[in-house]
């Protein structure tokens, strides 16, 4: 028979249990948030693609970061994207006489990126106002760039980039450089294809 000195003994034991698990469960939860909430500088890039006739002057992000068209630190970013993160942003155009754009202000929201690959906050200056704003570790002119073909206006690539793109990545694919599927699903609009990389390597001109 179980006397109420044990069973006391196995109900102290039992909630120390409980306490240990719940508390093992509340640290982990602390740390995943911990490392949700985690901030990491970046630097900040514009990119004016407004064309000819209308010319970036100046733009800053949250007030603080940013001059004249070029390359600033720093602004800190979580390092895991969530929904609704934005940047307050302004910007205005040279030649402020009559007829020439306003300066502009709003906030806008950044797309999403994924903790590999954050990188330069890179904001990107188009016609008629618009903007986009990207984070990633690639550049500008790399084909694994994450930007809509269409949306390289003002920039262009030729038939030049095409082969130096080629035969510089594929080259460094069989140096051991092997780039992640998302990479690839932004080089494939460019018609650079894994599979052809994979087998080739290095490509000359005669590939188109």
């Amino acid at each position: 028979m179980i006397t109420l000195n044990k069973k006391f003994k196995i109900l102290l034991a039992s909630v120390a249990v409980l306490l240990l698990c719940s508390g093992g469960i509340l640290w982990a939860q602390h740390k995943e948030n911990e490392e949700k909430n985690e901030l990491v500088p970046v630097s900040v890039r514009a990119w004016d693609q407004n064309g000819p006739k209308v010319v970036l002057l100046s733009f800053f992000v949250n007030r603080s970061v940013g001059g004249t068209t070029g390359s600033y630190c720093c602004v800190m970013l979580p390092k895991h994207w969530r929904p609704g993160l934005s940047i307050e942003l302004y910007w205005d155009y040279t030649g402020q006489s009559k007829g020439s754009p306003q300066p502009q202000q709003t906030r806008i929201e950044i797309e999403e990126y994924k903790p590999e690959n954050i990188g330069t906050l890179n904001v990107h200056f188009f016609p008629d106002h618009r903007v986009k704003v990207i984070v990633s570790r690639r550049g500008f002119r790399s084909p694994f760039y994450p930007l809509p073909k269409e949306e390289w206006v003002n920039i262009g690539v030729d038939k030049t980039l095409l082969r130096n793109w080629k035969e510089n990545y594929y080259g460094m694919i069989m140096g051991g450089f092997i780039p992640d599927d998302e990479d690839w699903k932004w080089a494939a609009q460019w018609g650079l294809l894994k599979e052809e990389a994979m087998s080739k390597g290095n490509v000359t001109e005669q590939a188109y």
